[in-house]
């Protein structure tokens, strides 16, 4: 089986729990083989070669993407 990567970025309100839930999915994920990245800024989606990542989950509510 070919190496699978995820990235898994969470933040934004706090109302929806997007810190636990990023961890939920980095459980789950690495429970089916994948290497995961967790990132806490949506600087992760500019800083990153994002065609590394097999999967990309944003958990993000409510925030801003500026150039």
């Amino acid at each position: 089986m070919a190496d699978r990567s995820a990235l898994v970025v969470w933040g934004g309100w706090d109302g929806h729990q997007p810190e636990a839930m990023a961890g939920l999915f980095r459980e789950m994920l690495e429970a089916e083989g994948f290497q995961v990245t967790v990132s806490d800024t949506l600087d992760a989606f500019k800083d990153n070669d994002l065609t590394q990542f097999s999967l990309i989950v944003p958990t993000w509510t409510m925030g801003t993407i500026t150039p």
